[in-house]
């Protein structure tokens, strides 16, 4: 597993093709750390009217929604990178929570208010700029290796730090 900086990249392409989240157990799970409690974060499934279950056996009335968006789209300097968004970190990226995209998201077929709501998401989100922590690991999948990458941590560039960085290159290129 590494972990990579990306200071300046832009968002290309957020694929929508599927909903962009999925509906997670609530329940309270023993957290990474010692003493510390999670949500469970599995994917729960209706088994009931009102009733949900994960693959641990916990139930609710009411399940997490948590982003999961695979191929996003990054371009660099240095060229093109596909990302994962997992959990809560995607709430940062795309500045919203993912139930309010989740709200209407089942509408958009019938309600011209909830595409354009989904619309409006996907234009605020692509060629924004902004400096990304990814973690990338190697797995192998129907028996070829892959490496896989995930968003860790977003943040945003700051347009008057990237313009005298660049103002200053500029002119050690020119020798002033």
């Amino acid at each position: 597993m590494h972990f990579h900086n990306l200071p300046r990249a832009t968002i290309a392409h957020v694929p929508m093709q599927r909903p962009p989240f999925y509906k997670a157990c609530p329940e309270k799970v023993a957290g990474f750390n010692a003493g510390e409690t999670r949500a469970c974060a599995k994917k729960v499934e209706m088994v009931g009217e009102n009733c949900w279950r994960c693959a641990a056996g916990h139930q609710s009335m009411q399940p997490l929604v948590r982003w999961q968006v695979s191929g996003i789209n990054l371009y660099d300097a240095t060229g093109e990178l596909r990302i994962d968004v997992l959990g809560d970190e995607g709430n940062k990226l795309f500045g919203c929570q993912a139930d309010q995209l989740a709200q209407v998201w089942d509408r958009q077929n019938e309600d011209p208010v909830a595409l354009k709501s989904i619309e409006d998401f996907v234009t605020r989100v692509q060629f924004k700029r902004l400096a990304f922590r990814v973690k990338s690991k190697k797995e192998v999948w129907q028996d070829q290796e892959k490496t896989r990458r995930s968003l860790i941590e977003c943040n945003p560039v700051s347009v008057e730090a990237e313009a005298k960085e660049m103002l200053a290159e500029v002119r050690e290129t020119l020798g002033f």
